[in-house]
C-alpha cells in the first residue's frame, strides 16, 4: 500500500490519514461519495474505496476514535464499490453493507473514546429513542468539549426538563456558549431570550443583533422574525 511502511500498520493515526487521503483523492476524481440508485449506499471506486475501508477498519480496531466514528458513519449508509464512475457502465460490489447494529457499536466505541462528535451523535440517537437521561449525559460530555450542536441540544433539554431537571439558567448558559460558536439555532434562541426578556433583561435591539447573526448563517426562523421588525 503506497505511503505506508510495515510499522505503520500499527499506527492508527497514520492509517486513518491514509484512508482520508484516499477518499479525498476519489472526491477530486468525482467518482466517490455519491449515493447509489436506492439512496442507501455510497458508491466508491473499487480499488481506493476498499483500501480506505481497510485503513479505517484497522485504525478503529486500534481504538483510534476518529476512525471508529468514520467506520460507524460508513456502516450507517453502506459503501458499494464500482469499477467505473459512469452509471450503467460498472458492476457493483459491496464493501460494507449497511448495518445499523455495527453503526451503533462503533459510534458507542468512538463516544466512549472521547470523540465529541460521536458523543453528540450518540446522544441524538438516545434522544430519538426516548432515552432522554442517557441523551442528556452524552450531550453534556460533548458540550463540555466545546461541540456547539451538543451545547444547543443540551440547552433545549434543560429548557424542557427532558432527561434533566428543568433549569432555564443552565439552558441560557449553554445557548450562549453555542451561539458564540456560531450555531445558528442557538443564536436564534438567544435572540428570543432578549426579545421576550427570559433569563436576560428584555432588549429588542440585542435580539435583532442575534437574529441577524443567525439569519446570515441561513436560519429561516431568524429571517422571519427580522421580517416582523420590518427588516
Amino acid at each position: 500500500m503506497r505511503g505506508l511502511r510495515p510499522t505503520d500498520f500499527n499506527n492508527s493515526q497514520k492509517l486513518f490519514e491514509v484512508g482520508k487521503a484516499l477518499v479525498s483523492f476519489e472526491e477530486m476524481l468525482g467518482d466517490t461519495l455519491q449515493y447509489g440508485p436506492n439512496g442507501s449506499s455510497i458508491l466508491v471506486h473499487d480499488k481506493w474505496g476498499r483500501i480506505a475501508f481497510l485503513c479505517f477498519k484497522r485504525a478503529a480496531r486500534l481504538k483510534y476514535a476518529p476512525a471508529q466514528l468514520k467506520l460507524a458513519e460508513i456502516f450507517n449508509v453502506g459503501w458499494t464499490s464500482v469499477s467505473s464512475p459512469h452509471p450503467g457502465d460498472y458492476e457493483e460490489s459491496p464493501i460494507a453493507v449497511r448495518n445499523l447494529s455495527a453503526y451503533r457499536e462503533w459510534l458507542f466505541k468512538a463516544a466512549e473514546n472521547g470523540d465529541s462528535n460521536a458523543q453528540a451523535q450518540l446522544a441524538q440517537l438516545f434522544n430519538e429513542e426516548g432515552n432522554h437521561q442517557a441523551a442528556a449525559s452524552w450531550y453534556l460530555l460533548s458540550a463540555e468539549k466545546g461541540e456547539a450542536s451538543a451545547q444547543n441540544n443540551l440547552a433545549c433539554m434543560y429548557a424542557r426538563g427532558e432527561g434533566v431537571q428543568k433549569d432555564m439558567e443552565q439552558a441560557k448558559n449553554w445557548w450562549f456558549k453555542s451561539a458564540e460558536q456560531n450555531n445558528p439555532n442557538a443564536q436564534e434562541t438567544v435572540g428570543d431570550l432578549f426579545r421576550h426578556g427570559v433569563t436576560v433583561p428584555k432588549n429588542v435591539e440585542t435580539a435583532k443583533l442575534w437574529y441577524r447573526r443567525a439569519a446570515t448563517l441561513g436560519n429561516a426562523e431568524a429571517k422571519r422574525k427580522l421580517a416582523e421588525f420590518g427588516e
